[in-house]
């Protein structure tokens, strides 16, 4: 039983001060010139590839048909930039079927034809898919905590209490790590591949569960867990027996991540497994509290979480200074009596 929590972006922006989604294209292009001056030219040229990318899309779907800039029109204040789930979800569609058929020419001669499904036969999205992954891995790497914030809210956590969470950064199982709550290899709900050897005081098992529904920064595709950052500094300290120095990584990032987009793919058995683990979570929990989840469109699954694991008859308790969220929360759990807190810090002195 117990107390399940469900954290969003609001939660790593309060107490990191993260950017939430529609900041990280902005977030993006800081990064893009930190790593000019690093002399990272290859991330550069990622970044580059999605500032031109966007511009192409914003050019091609909001300037062309909305701006008639031969007879003087212009804009300023778009937000076509912030819609980077829109951009996630556009790749998407595009590769999500390949369309194949018998090409016929003139002489009656056939051939193979094929081609990307829907829109263009671009070939470069699935690159531009990692270019997206590697920034976001870039701009939710290493932030640094408010721990005036976050640490009156871990002290709420108790043995048992069970956290979903839609981040892939990786700030709530840091924290529980360094109190001896939690630990990676039983932690996360799932069975990952080649697991390292463990210094003996680490090697216990987790009294708190982190069931991370869209992947995690540390998550590799190939369902092995990065122990460490780019600059070779431990990600979790002292916990593996052996570590070794490797030169400074300059390359891209991908992993076992679902990313923000109105398509999302289940496909990958361990990711559907956490739902599962997700869903018995909430129904076997006595009070739900979320923590800076908006419920945003692109997540419709969370809808099916939440609207279907009887959380009507529990307490329910939405720490977020939006107004509007009770309103959408009662309409998908059917719980009419919601208490609203506008941030951790007064939901921290609730007793």
């Amino acid at each position: 039983m117990g107390t399940c929590y469900i954290l969003g972006a609001g939660f790593s922006k309060a107490v990191s001060n993260l950017p939430v989604m529609k900041d990280l294209a902005k977030t993006f292009w800081d990064i893009r010139n930190q790593e000019n001056q690093l002399g990272h030219n290859n991330r550069v040229a990622w970044g580059d590839r999605i500032r031109n990318y966007l511009e192409y899309l914003e050019t091609e779907f909001f300037v062309k048909p909305c701006i008639d800039t031969e007879n003087g029109e212009s804009y300023k204040e778009c937000n076509f930039r912030e819609n980077l789930e829109a951009l996630i979800s556009f790749i998407d569609l595009n590769t999500s079927g390949e369309i194949r058929a018998r090409l016929i020419d003139k002489n009656g001669n056939t051939s193979s034809y094929s081609k990307r499904s829907l829109f263009w036969n671009f070939t470069d999205l699935d690159e531009l898919r990692t270019c997206i992954q590697t920034y976001v891995y870039l701009a939710l790497m290493k932030p640094k905590t408010k721990n005036d914030v976050l640490k009156p809210f871990l002290r709420k956590i108790e043995s048992d209490d069970k956290i979903i969470t839609f981040n892939y950064d990786l700030i709530i199982e840091k924290a529980l790590f360094h109190m001896g709550i939690w630990k990676p290899k039983d932690g996360y709900g799932i069975d990952f591949k080649d697991f390292p050897n463990i210094t003996e005081s680490h090697d216990i098992k987790s009294r708190v569960q982190i069931y991370k529904l869209h992947g995690s920064l540390n998550w590799k595709s190939d369902l092995k867990l990065r122990f460490f950052y780019d600059d070779n500094e431990p990600i979790f300290p002292g916990y593996l027996q052996e570590s070794s120095n490797y030169p400074q990584y300059k390359g891209k990032h991908s992993g076992l991540w679902l990313l923000p987009s109105f398509i999302k793919q289940f496909d990958v058995r361990e990711l559907t497994s956490l739902w599962e683990r997700a869903f018995t979570a909430i129904k076997d929990s006595d009070e739900i509290v979320v923590v800076g989840y908006s419920l945003p469109k692109e997540d419709s699954a969370a809808c099916l979480l939440l609207g279907t694991t009887g959380i009507s008859e529990k307490r329910l308790i939405i720490v977020d200074p939006d107004n509007q969220l009770k309103w959408k929360y009662k309409n998908i759990t059917s719980n009419q009596h919601i208490e609203q807190y506008d941030s951790i810090e007064n939901f921290v002195n609730i007793d």
